[in-house]
């Protein structure tokens, strides 16, 4: 069944990028200045949370992002930071598909 619908040539061609640079620096960036930098959550949208969706049996690259993202996050609360809020939540069992 992982067969009819997963094809590897695809999945290089439209995520493989995302992970080397100069992508995953330009999306890093990005995520940051939207999340975590006080002056545009403050101006741009200021009431619009952000809902962390992950999957706990998914690929090393997305349990990673979550992983990080979310020590990034409470770092930055415990300094008294104010940034855009996030909830996660886990899909027990899930996969990135």
């Amino acid at each position: 069944e992982f067969e009819r619908f997963y094809c590897e040539s695809a999945a290089v061609r439209s995520e493989f990028k995302m992970y080397v640079p100069p992508m995953s620096d330009t999306l890093k960036n990005l995520a940051n200045q939207v999340l975590f930098e006080e002056k545009n959550v403050n101006q741009m949208l200021p009431k619009v949370p952000v809902t962390y969706v992950f999957a706990s049996r998914s690929n090393w690259h997305c349990v990673w992002g979550e992983i990080e993202t979310r020590k990034h996050y409470k770092k930055l609360v415990d300094e008294g930071r104010q940034i855009r809020p996030i909830r996660f939540i886990c899909i027990d069992g899930g996969n990135h598909f």
